[in-house]
């Protein structure tokens, strides 16, 4: 366990613990309200090598729309057409879109983590426009490398990385710290913090760069469960990513992403973030120079746990592509820079402020209940409940930004009422949910409904006195 200072302790329960000052020894983050287990041990992806873990060699791939996703497919819904969600060649998942292993993607939804051990199929859903990849491996424990897809902080579909499990991700509000018990003197990450040694996941990639280019460039996240209590001991997770042997994934200090460094000891941490860690950066982009038309370059992704497995950290990385111009250093939302690709920058990370964490200008139509909205529901149709204007058409009334038919305002909402006399009470012709009763017309809004069974003295009259 860790104690108040971080020192490790000896405990009467075999898994890792840590406590800090304001609790009690727990098995997971400090905060957290219940006591639960360390996840330990995940099974290797193959035999442990001076080098590390690696992946087992992939058989040969099956084809495209089969209906299976094969060794270096994303995915594959049965067909090779496009704009399904599963890409004509299967090397993608199309945005806004999530898919399974097998069988038809699906539209909308919540943010997803698809586990994954195929090397390439991680490369294919990574790289995009002026970028081929020529080879991948992956090193790490089954679990710690996944397809991610509707990432939140507007991060393309693409991969995640975890020094626990890569599919916990998107569990906010839960986590799982898993410790997978290797360790790894030699990874990369020590070149960023020492103590970088533990739970290591990486990727090994070569491409070559289209000779239109001048670089690369791709967008990140960051986040860990460090946060924030253990920022500033020893616990000093990293995050690399190096191209042609140089980390270019850094803060705009220059700074490599670390526990203790700039972004998660400073303001810019994002605590609701949409996924299982207590603080994320922004959404990063970061640029490398590279020639154009050279062949054989290398792209590596590190994670890795600090001193010891708990308290996992990881990557979210996605848009590796080609780009033209000056094609070095860091940008990201929050920064009170108006950047190519942002609407606006107002210097935080603050969504309610008129201008989002994706750098976009709040706007009536885009789906976000902003301040001042009554209702946002993606469109500005006048006639659904919600006016172009973001608040409710006549007849509707809107709760949470939910609209719906408001019975009773004298107002009839076609398609969802046949009529409204200004009450929601029955027995006068309109039912309580604005539906005419039966011996009734009711031709006016807002005016009291007519019997039309003259028939007083009939003993089959429902309305005779």
């Amino acid at each position: 366990m860790r104690d108040s200072t971080g020192t490790t302790l000896t405990s009467s329960v075999e898994v890792p613990m840590r406590t800090c000052e304001t609790s009690m020894p727990i098995l997971r983050a400090p905060h957290w309200s219940t006591v639960q287990l360390v996840l330990r041990a995940a099974p290797l992806l193959a035999l442990v090598a001076a080098s590390g873990i690696t992946t087992p060699a992939h058989a040969a791939p099956g084809p495209c729309g089969d209906g299976v996703a094969n060794d270096g497919e994303v995915c594959d819904d049965g067909n090779t057409a496009g704009a399904d969600g599963c890409s004509a060649d299967c090397k993608h998942m199309e945005v806004g879109f999530c898919c399974p292993a097998a069988g038809a993607c699906v539209e909308s939804g919540p943010f997803v983590v698809r586990a994954s051990t195929d090397a390439m199929a991680l490369a294919s859903s990574l790289f995009s426009q002026g970028v081929t990849v020529t080879s991948a491996v992956l090193s790490g424990a089954v679990g710690q490398g996944g397809l991610s897809c509707r990432a939140p902080l507007g991060v393309s579909n693409g991969v995640a990385f975890s020094s626990g499990l890569a599919s916990a991700m998107p569990s906010v509000g839960q986590s799982a710290s898993t410790d997978h018990g290797a360790s790894n003197p030699a990874s990369l990450c020590t070149s960023i913090s020492a103590s970088a040694t533990r739970d290591t996941v990486r990727l090994d990639l070569t491409f070559d760069l289209a000779l239109s280019y001048d670089g690369i460039e791709f967008d990140y996240i960051v986040g860990s469960e460090e946060y924030p209590e253990f920022v500033g001991q020893e616990y000093n997770d990293a995050v690399g990513v190096f191209v042609n042997g140089e980390n270019v994934a850094l803060d705009l200090g220059g700074n490599a992403i670390t526990i203790n460094g700039p972004f998660f000891s400073g303001s810019q941490v994002l605590t609701t973030n949409g996924t299982m860690f207590n603080g994320t950066t922004p959404r990063l982009t970061s640029r490398a120079p590279i020639m154009g038309g050279t062949t054989g370059n290398t792209f590596t992704v590190v994670v890795c746990d600090a001193s010891d497995g708990l308290m996992d950290t990881g990557l979210l990385l996605a848009a590796v592509a080609g780009c033209q111009g000056t094609c070095e250093g860091t940008t990201f939302c929050g920064n009170a820079i108006v950047e190519p690709g942002e609407g606006c920058d107002d210097g935080n990370n603050d969504d309610s402020d008129g201008c989002d964490t994706q750098c976009v200008l709040d706007t009536c139509g885009d789906g976000d209940l902003d301040a001042g909205e009554i209702c946002d529901d993606a469109n500005t149709d006048e006639l659904d409940g919600c006016t172009s204007a973001c608040v409710a058409s006549d007849g509707w009334s809107c709760d949470a930004g939910v609209c719906s038919p408001t019975c009773g305002d004298g107002y009839v909402v076609a398609g969802q009422e046949t009529c409204d006399d200004g009450d929601a009470a029955p027995g006068d012709g309109c039912d309580a949910t604005c539906g005419i009763e039966p011996g009734f017309s009711c031709e006016t809004p807002g005016e009291p409904c007519v019997d039309v069974d003259e028939c007083l003295g009939d003993p089959f009259d429902v309305h005779a006195p």
